[in-house]
């Protein structure tokens, strides 16, 4: 007896992109040919469900795109900001010569060298977001810098947050997380390292891999 053929699609198998090309090409060609004609109305759905899945994707990437920009202009701000207090605490040393009076009018801590107290324990990472990266497979990473750390150690699970297991380290917020499988969900997390040794991790944050 002869085998039958059966439609083979594999649809958890393929990503948000190449579902769309499948729903374009597919409902493409079976719209304009009489053989389909009695699921007219099922290629008209699938042709449906293939343009609001496009139009969703690119909302999501425009989101995407305008929270990656603001983000980087935020780390960006912040560098700024912690050049502009390293020089003016440089300016209120020249002026204070020593003087811990003047450095606590100008509103700043002050510590005497040689008897600085260590930075103890470090708090937990927060404001951990995941971001689609520049090329297929990568993820960008950015969260809040934490006062004290030293560095910061990642740590990544897949298909699902119950083990993670160690990814990299940084000695800044961000990272970019490479040669992911595409299309494949993962979980990251981060902690900081101090003198203390390794605070908590953060909250997971989550995103398909482009």
């Amino acid at each position: 007896m002869d085998k039958k053929a059966k439609v083979k699609q594999e649809l958890p198998l393929k990503n948000i992109s190449e579902k769309i090309t499948y729903g374009e090409n597919v409902t493409g060609m079976m719209g304009g040919d009489a053989t389909f004609a009695t699921i007219a109305a099922l290629i008209s759905a699938a042709a449906d469900a293939t343009t609001e899945l496009e139009t969703a994707k690119n909302a999501k990437d425009a989101a995407e795109a305008a929270a990656k920009a603001a983000t980087d202009v935020q780390h960006t701000r912040e560098e700024e900001f912690d050049e502009a207090f390293t020089e003016l605490g440089n300016g209120v040393d020249n002026i204070a010569k020593g003087d811990k009076t003047i450095i606590d009018k100008a509103g700043m801590a002050s510590f005497f060298p040689g008897k600085a107290a260590p930075v103890g324990e470090m708090p937990q990472v927060i404001n951990l977001s995941a971001s689609e990266g520049d090329g297929d497979g990568e993820i960008d990473l950015h969260w809040d810098k934490v006062k004290g750390a030293s560095g910061y150690v990642i740590e990544r699970a897949t298909p699902n947050p119950s083990s993670f297991t160690f990814t990299g380290n940084s000695t800044k917020t961000s990272i970019t997380i490479k040669g992911l499988i595409s299309g494949t969900k993962y979980w990251f997390k981060v902690a900081a390292i101090g003198s203390a040794g390794t605070g908590p991790f953060s909250d997971p944050a989550t995103k398909i891999a482009p």
